[in-house]
């Protein structure tokens, strides 16, 4: 008795590992990426800024001509850097499409690892395309006394908290000019409280992100005398020579009213990213979109005439392609590694 009641025993167990087993396998069988339909968010910094504007206006072209019957594209402004990172991300986790404009440097350190404001190495983040050009151009009232990014030692700058523009800010700062961030002020502001501030006087300096012109810039040269710091060479070198992802732009003289002179401003390229398990269609039919459409896509903005099949993979080997953007670049025979 004893010993059919142990066999019996044995049966069961037997018969439930052999259903764990099947569990397993079914659990850990390739599952398609879930197919996007309804409204795909793509996350950008604020509203004033050129990521927005492309963002929105390759949204309408792929929107109004139907390019994919389920889905809409639709910007949502963020307060940028890590921001947009995080809600990527967040849609990862949810197995939902979504994606990010931001920062190239922000993005690529956010990958390694080395991102200070999102801790891990997030590698399931995934390349797209590029977007466009942004320069943190910082300005001051004339009447502060400020020339030049050196007198900027104690005063109080204003700064958009946790985006791509504080960061290469103090990294000009840091690596161009030796100050410290202990040797000035920030006070966390957004885009047009920098610009009321620095007419009002209630800060020293602060930048504008965009490409050039700047909107918010644009309008405040015309309603307060600006002085436009420039960086120099040898901090242009030790800048660039301490962070290789950022770049310099040259604002041509006259770009804003009272702008006499040429002024070297920061610069950074902007990505379009997303995560592993985005849908390929979606990807594959976004980058289709910038391609297909080039004539409205420069139309959006002066600068976006420059996204086009010559540039679209430029500096995205920062990271992997997601597979659309893989298949869309196959086809299209573009090398990455040659993008100009």
């Amino acid at each position: 008795m004893k010993n059919i009641k142990g066999m019996m025993f044995v049966l069961m167990i037997f018969s439930l590992l052999l259903g764990a087993c099947g569990t397993v396998s079914s659990d850990s069988s390739n599952a398609e990426p879930e197919k996007a339909s309804g409204i795909i968010p793509i996350y950008t910094p604020g509203t004033g800024g050129i990521a927005y504007t492309i963002s929105a206006g390759i949204g309408s072209i792929f929107n109004s001509n139907k390019v994919m019957e389920d889905v809409q594209l639709v910007t949502e402004a963020t307060s940028g850097g890590a921001e947009i990172i995080n809600m990527v991300l967040d849609k990862s986790t949810q197995g939902k499409t979504a994606i990010g404009f931001n920062s190239i440097v922000d993005v690529s350190k956010s990958y390694d690892g080395t991102y200070d404001k999102i801790p891990g190495e997030q590698k399931n983040l995934r390349a797209i395309s590029y977007v466009t050009y942004t320069a943190a151009q910082v300005v001051t009232n004339e009447k502060s006394g400020i020339k030049s990014y050196e007198d900027l030692r104690g005063k109080t700058l204003g700064l958009p908290p946790g985006s791509a523009t504080e960061g290469i800010v103090k990294a000009l700062l840091k690596d161009g000019y030796g100050i410290d961030e202990s040797e000035y002020k920030v006070v966390p502001l957004e885009y047009s409280e920098i610009a009321e501030g620095i007419k009002d006087g209630s800060i020293d300096a602060g930048p504008q992100l965009g490409a050039i012109p700047a909107s918010l810039l644009t309008e405040l040269s015309t309603s307060t005398d600006l002085t436009y710091l420039s960086i120099d060479n040898d901090a242009q070198k030790k800048f660039l020579d301490a962070n290789p992802y950022y770049s310099v732009y040259e604002v041509p003289a006259g770009t804003y009213e009272g702008q006499d002179q040429p002024f070297i401003a920061p610069s950074m390229d902007v990505v379009a990213f997303t995560h592993e398990d985005a849908d390929p269609d979606l990807v594959y039919n976004f980058l289709k979109t910038i391609v297909d459409y080039q004539e409205d896509i420069a139309a959006i903005h002066p600068v976006a005439k420059e996204l086009n099949e010559s540039t679209i993979a430029k500096g995205i080997d920062i990271m992997p392609l997601h597979e659309g953007a893989e298949k869309f670049y196959s086809e299209m025979g573009i090398s990455i590694a040659n993008a100009e």
